[in-house]
């Protein structure tokens, strides 16, 4: 089953590490992520990934993040995690000792290419209420 944004929410909220949710542009260096080729090399790879963007609060996706984040690949068979460079993501981001981390896996679980505006009044809804977090 393919996991919405709802999911992840869930599931960041039942985590015992902490999560930022995040809504921006990304950038990075696209040959640094694995390859189908290459999806049998160790992983997980970490890549520097640019983020633009807001994090979540209670009031939306209202304070300024623009950092670099630690992308956590990993791959299965010759799948691998991606992201579309350049374009907006909501990411649920890992607060690491190291920094911020954003886990890439093959079928992604933590990250949402473009996302749509009900996704991000669900999400927002969520956290403002402190509630569960349906599909919209």
């Amino acid at each position: 089953m393919k996991v919405e944004a709802a999911d992840a929410y869930a599931a960041a909220a039942a985590s015992e590490a902490e999560y930022v949710v995040a809504l921006g542009t990304v950038g990075f260096d696209s040959d640094a992520l694995p390859s189908t080729l290459e999806a049998n090399a160790e992983p997980p790879v970490e890549v520097p990934v640019e983020v633009s963007g807001h994090m979540l609060t209670a009031s939306g996706f209202d304070v300024a993040l623009d950092e670099t984040v630690r992308a956590r690949v990993t791959c299965a068979g010759p799948w691998c995690g991606t992201l579309e460079n350049g374009a907006t993501h909501l990411m649920f981001l890992e607060k690491t000792p190291e920094g911020l981390m954003l886990d890439l896996t093959p079928c992604p679980e933590k990250v949402f290419a473009n996302p749509g505006e009900a996704v991000l009044e669900s999400i927002s809804a969520c956290f403002a209420e402190g509630a569960a977090c349906d599909r919209p």
